[in-house]
């Protein structure tokens, strides 16, 4: 992607064409969904010429994959294998997005850590972050993120767990960072001012998965004293 950041227009072009193709062989080859599809409205990727081809191809909306996780993930892969992930469900359904070992790291973390880091993020800082997720489904987490050292200390923390015990285990961890949606981190703030509690570590905060609104955001700020950054 690089070579490509300042090439002319044609060159993009033929850049994104040829990217184009290989990710629609790639699915017409390997997803049982866009093979059946691809089949159905007569569609040959080796006949895509020009990005404009693609109004050809039929639109996926989001409720076809909700009905179809397993039609939309590649033979290539075992299904129950995969990592997996959620969106906050603000419309109404949340959906899930499924990743191999690779794909989660790169994706999941690097991807993100690249936007935080510019945000003043540093190797080897600690982050706790906060999950919609029980205390079992928290443990497993752990486990998984510690693939991650020594890059990051990164330890979740169940938004069910009480807000007592979630900061007795915040002042023994001493991150660095938080993340977590503006809603929780509303209430966190609120049990640390009434109980005038304070994590000397802290650094800067980062929330998402809610629309932040300019109020929390700014009690939030006071209560913590550090800025917060909304990577939603």
């Amino acid at each position: 992607m690089k070579r490509y950041l300042r090439a002319p227009r044609v060159r993009l072009d033929e850049f994104r064409l040829k990217h184009l193709q290989a990710q629609l062989r790639y699915c017409y080859l390997n997803v049982p969904h866009y093979q059946q599809a691809f089949s159905h409205g007569n569609l040959n990727p080796d006949n895509v010429k020009q990005l404009s081809d693609l109004m050809y191809y039929p639109t996926i909306t989001k409720e076809d994959i909700i009905s179809d996780y397993a039609g939309f993930t590649s033979k290539k892969y075992r299904f129950k294998k995969c990592h997996k992930s959620h969106t906050s469900g603000s419309t109404g359904q949340p959906s899930w997005t499924f990743f191999d070992t690779r794909s989660w790291i790169r994706k999941k973390y690097l991807s993100k850590f690249r936007s935080r880091i510019a945000c003043g993020l540093s190797r080897g800082d600690k982050i706790a972050v906060f999950e919609c997720a029980s205390n079992q489904e928290i443990k497993k987490y752990n486990q998984r993120v510690r693939i991650l050292k020594p890059m990051f200390r990164i330890k979740a923390y169940s938004i069910f767990e009480s807000l007592a015990k979630t900061i007795s285990d915040l002042l023994e961890f001493n991150p660095q960072n938080l993340y977590g949606t503006p809603g929780y981190l509303l209430q966190l703030a609120r049990f640390m001012e009434k109980t005038r509690v304070n994590l000397s570590g802290l650094k800067r905060i980062f929330t998402s998965s809610e629309f932040l609104e300019r109020n929390v955001r700014h009690f939030v700020e006071r209560v913590f004293g550090v800025d917060v950054f909304d990577i939603y």
